[in-house]
């Protein structure tokens, strides 16, 4: 793939300054030879492309110096242009021909998730700060989740958890993984690591999304960094 895209399980795709730590981890899975659902990743440089091609690069820029009514109205200015203004043709014509052949090779709905380049990463992990959108059948429902997740990079929310990290908005760019959907009976996800050491499972029925945007309460299991089971919490 050319431009501003890479297929997922190329080696490429593991380069997190140019397609964030989300995305990045999926392919060096894909790289290590485990099992990864088909797709590809959008990067930053679309993402920038796009801001300089509705005029919002250098308000964009700006925004860090700014404090009170001038940020809220620069940072409001900002999200509404990225989720409200078509894609520009450099971006969106090689976009459309990507997800046009994902949907034809996999037979499958599509999932459009953040990968911004501050996400997923050891000291900020954004967990549940930006937006995920699962089953799109439609171009015209992928392109809306594409500009919608642009825009989520301004989100009040994000910018909140940013400050509390420290982060400041020059440094910010949202790069897109996008996928087939993989329908599953029961999903889940894992730390690797506890604050003692210990690794956590949790797993719920049907798709993911519930348990990463808090609607229930998943079961929890807990293994030692030995891979020896310790206990089971279960859900509700």
């Amino acid at each position: 793939m050319a431009g501003f895209i890479e297929n997922l399980r190329s080696e490429r795709s593991t380069n997190a300054a140019r397609f964030g730590s989300k995305a990045a981890n999926q392919a060096m899975l894909g790289q290590a030879g485990l099992p990864i659902p088909e797709g590809f990743c959008l990067d930053a440089g679309a993402y920038r492309k796009q801001l300089a091609s509705i005029g919002l690069a250098n308000l964009a820029e700006r925004v860090a110096a700014l404090s009170g009514e001038e940020e809220r109205q620069a940072v409001s200015e900002i999200r509404i242009g990225l989720f409200d203004s078509p894609i520009t043709p450099e971006v969106e014509t090689p976009l459309l021909q990507a997800w046009s052949e994902l949907c034809q090779s996999t037979g499958s709905t599509i999932v459009v998730r953040s990968s911004a380049l501050s996400e997923d990463l050891a000291d900020s992990t954004f967990a549940g700060q930006y937006e995920t959108f699962l089953g799109l059948t439609t171009e015209a429902e992928f392109l809306t989740a594409v500009r919608a997740c642009w825009a989520a990079l301004w989100s009040p929310r994000a910018l909140r958890y940013m400050e509390s990290r420290d982060l400041s908005t020059k440094d910010m760019a949202m790069s897109l993984c996008i996928q087939e959907l993989v329908g599953g009976e029961i999903s889940g996800g894992g730390m690797s690591r506890m604050t003692d050491g210990n690794m956590s499972i949790s797993s719920s029925l049907g798709l993911g999304t519930a348990i990463a945007q808090g609607e229930i309460v998943p079961d929890r299991y807990i293994l030692s960094a030995d891979n020896e089971w310790l206990e089971t919490i279960p859900g509700r």
